[in-house]
């Protein structure tokens, strides 16, 4: 029997956690880590699988989260797995480009713009 998954459905998502990573324990500090396993509808992993006659709907590998933590005090953390990569062909051209994320937005930055001062 071959499963192919369906669209992404955030709520059957499952989260991973490895030996000595659990989110429940997680201590200020100190760096932790999970794994989500990007699921369909029906709890099917979103594994790139299809047919000949049926397409796939995705990888589970570009699915993008919206991750909210909650913890004492009410204190959040958002963060998203969504990640862009933007390239200039033609470095001799100019050009600016701003950042928007989580309601704010960057000021103006050169196209060549270096990590450490992204």
């Amino acid at each position: 029997l071959n499963v192919i998954h369906h669209e992404m459905h955030a709520a059957s998502s499952t989260i991973v956690e490895e030996e000595g990573t659990y989110l429940n324990t997680a201590i200020v500090g100190v760096e932790t880590g999970f794994v989500i396993q990007s699921r369909d509808k029906f709890g099917n992993l979103r594994s790139g699988s299809s047919t000949s006659n049926i397409e796939e709907s995705g990888d589970g590998k570009s699915d993008a989260f919206l991750v909210s933590i909650t913890g004492p005090g009410d204190h959040e953390t958002v963060t998203s797995s969504a990640m862009q990569m933007l390239s200039s062909l033609d470095s001799s051209i100019p050009g600016y480009f701003r950042l928007s994320y989580g309601g704010k937005v960057s000021d103006d930055m050169p196209h060549d713009v270096s990590d450490s001062a992204m």
